[in-house]
C-alpha cells in the first residue's frame, strides 16, 4: 500500500520476507506516517536455509518480491540489476550483506545517484573468528554507507572498529512485534498459562555446528541423568529445526539415551510462538549468533533465556538472573546446573518467567521503527 500524498520514499531490502520483516515495515510506516512511502523489497520467495510463508503486505506500506525461488539462487548480474531496478528513485535505502560484492556494487550505484544509503548490521567481533586482511577490505565494503542500524552495543562498537566512528549509527535492528507472538501464541505469558509442571525445555535453531546443539544434548543429558538419580522423571527437550547436521544430532541423543529428548523439524513462527508458550525455558547455546531473534520471541511469551554469551542479545535484551541466565557455550556443566535449578525451584522460574515479560517491550519493533527514523532524520529531506 502506498501512503496517499506521500512524498518522500525509503526502500527496506533483505534476501526473504519473514513474518518480523512484516513487523518492522508496518512499525516503520506508522512512525513515518503517511507523508513517506514505505517499501520493503524481497529478493526472492524462498531461502533453502528458512522455509518461511512469506506474509501478507500490512497496512501503510507495500511489499514486492523479485525473484521465485530461492535467494541463493539468484546471483551476479541477474541480483544486482534486478535490486537495482526495484531500488531506484528511492531517496533512502535500506541494505543488509554489505559483504557481499553486488550489495557494495548496489550501494555505490545508489549513492551516485544521491540516494542516502544504510546498513542493516547486527554482527559483532565475538561472534566468529576475525582476519586482519578480511577486516580491512570491509572498511572499503562499508564505505558507500551514509550510517548503520544496529541490533546493539556489541555491534556500535564493531561497526565503529570498522571505521565507521563518524557516521550516525542507531539501534533497535534486530526486534520484532511483541504483540504479534502474544497473538499468535493463543496464550498469556509466563508465570501465567501453562502450569509449571507442564512446561518443557525448547531449542529453536538451525542444525548446523556453530549452534552448538551438540553440547546442548550433553548438557541435557547430565541433567536428565540428575533427575533420574533423584528418583524424577526429567523435563521433555523439544529442539525445533531442520539442517544438515540432524542425522548425526538424533544419533547422538539416541547415543545418549534422550529418550524425552524430540526433534520436531522446521517450524512457521506461529508454531514456536505456540511451542513457547508450553516452554520452561529457550535454550540458545551457539558458539557463533550475531543476535538470536528467537531470544525476543521467548521473553515476549515470559519465557527466560539461558544464552551462550556468544549471541548478540546477551549484551542488551538478556540479562543474567533476571530474565535468563548467560552462560559459556563451551560449559555442559553450568548449562546442566541451569537446567535442574529452573526444573526443581518454581520460586526462581516465576521470578525469571516475570522478569522476561516485563523486559519483552526491550526487544519489540518499535525500536527499529524508532532507529531507522533517527538516522532518516539527520538525513534532512529526501
Amino acid at each position: 500500500m502506498t501512503a496517499a500524498g506521500a512524498t518522500r520514499t525509503v526502500a527496506v531490502v533483505w534476501d526473504q520476507h519473514a513474518p518480523y520483516h512484516a513487523d518492522r515495515l508496518a512499525a516503520l510506516a506508522a512512525r513515518l506516517g503517511e507523508s513517506w512511502t514505505v517499501t520493503g523489497i524481497a529478493l526472492a520467495a524462498a531461502s533453502r536455509k528458512y522455509a518461511w510463508t512469506a506474509p501478507s503486505a500490512g497496512a501503510g506500506y507495500h511489499a514486492t518480491t523479485l525473484f521465485a525461488g530461492p535467494a541463493e539462487g539468484v546471483r551476479g548480474l541477474r541480483r544486482l540489476l534486478g535490486l537495482a531496478r526495484a531500488t531506484r528513485g528511492h531517496g533512502q535505502v535500506f541494505l543488509c550483506n554489505y559483504e557481499r560484492p553486488t550489495t557494495w556494487l548496489l550501494a555505490v550505484w545508489l549513492r551516485a545517484r544521491g540516494a542516502r544509503i544504510w546498513l542493516m548490521f547486527d554482527s559483532t567481533r565475538a561472534d566468529k573468528p576475525r582476519r586482519r586482511g578480511r577486516e580491512r577490505l570491509k572498511r572499503i565494503a562499508l564505505a558507500p554507507y551514509h550510517g548503520g542500524l544496529v541490533s546493539g552495543r556489541a555491534s556500535r562498537a564493531y561497526l565503529h572498529a570498522l571505521g565507521l566512528r563518524a557516521r550516525p549509527i542507531a539501534t533497535g535492528y534486530d526486534t520484532l512485534s511483541v504483540a504479534r507472538v502474544r497473538d499468535e501464541a493463543d496464550a498469556p505469558p509466563a508465570p501465567d498459562g501453562v502450569p509449571f509442571d507442564a512446561r518443557a525445555f525448547l531449542i529453536v535453531a538451525r542444525c548446523v555446528p556453530e549452534k552448538n546443539l551438540a553440547a546442548a544434548l550433553d548438557a541435557y543429558a547430565e541433567y536428565a541423568h540428575a533427575a533420574h538419580g533423584n528418583g524424577r522423571a526429567p523435563r521433555a527437550l523439544w529442539l525445533c529445526g531442520d539442517g544438515p547436521d540432524r542425522p548425526a544430532l538424533e544419533r547422538w541423543a539416541g547415543a545418549l539415551g534422550l529418550t524425552r529428548c524430540r526433534f520436531l523439524g522446521f517450524r512457521q513462527p506461529a508454531e514456536v510462538a505456540r511451542l513457547l508458550a508450553h516452554a520452561l525455558a529457550l535454550v540458545l547455546p551457539s558458539r557463533s549468533e550475531p543476535w538470536g531473534l528467537v531470544a525476543n520471541e521467548a521473553l515476549a511469551l515470559g519465557v527466560p533465556v539461558l544464552v551462550s554469551n556468544r549471541a548478540g542479545c546477551a549484551h542488551d535484551l538478556v540479562r543474567d538472573g533476571v530474565n535468563g541466565r548467560v552462560l559459556g557455550p563451551d560449559q555442559p556443566g553450568a548449562w546442566a546446573e541451569a537446567l535442574t535449578a529452573l526444573d526443581r525451584d518454581p520460586d526462581l522460574w516465576k521470578r525469571l518467567a516475570a522478569g522476561a515479560r516485563d523486559t519483552a517491550a526491550e526487544g519489540d519493533v518499535r525500536h527499529f521503527a524508532a532507529g531507522a527514523a533517527e538516522l532518516m532524520d539527520t538525513a534532512g529531506p529526501a
